[in-house]
Parts: C-alpha cells; structure tokens; sequence
C-alpha cells in the first residue's frame, strides 16, 4: 500500500476479472484512493470502500469488511455517491 498508484492499477485490473473475491479488489482501490485528497477522489474512495465492505459482510469476511470500515472513517463525511 505504499504506492496508491500501484495499487490503484492493480486493483482495477483485478476487478476486470471475475473473482468472488472482488470485493477485496474495491477495497484495495478505495485506500489507495484514500491518499488522494480531492473532493472527487474522497467521493470515489467512499464508493468503492462502501461497496467493498457491504460485499465482504456478504462473504461473512469480517476483517476486509473492518478494514473498508476503518478507511471510510478515515474520510470526512459526506453521502454523494459515484463510481469507482
């Protein structure tokens, strides 16, 4: 995670696949967006974050689903949703 540009990239490649695990994948790609500070990459990183942890709590992965969770509160607030 010590190159969000990296890992950003990485992680949309994984979500071109099909992976049961993709949720893992957003929630890869809504950290790395964490590091940016734009208000529009904040919204992005929610969105992604937000997905992730609803589809690990489907997974019963509580711990991707704690760690999405973790990085959403390390957002300021606010509920405008967009794509990742």
């Amino acid at each position: 995670m010590g190159r969000p540009a990296l890992t950003y990239h990485a992680a949309g490649r994984g979500l071109a696949m099909s992976d049961p695990l993709a949720y893992r994948f957003l929630l890869a790609r809504g950290q790395a967006l964490c590091a940016g500070r734009a208000f529009e990459v904040e919204e992005r990183a929610r969105t992604c974050l937000r997905a992730a942890r609803e589809l690990a709590g489907r997974a019963r992965d509580m711990e991707s689903g704690a760690e999405a969770s973790t990085a959403l509160d390390s957002l300021p607030g606010g509920t405008i949703l967009t794509r990742c």
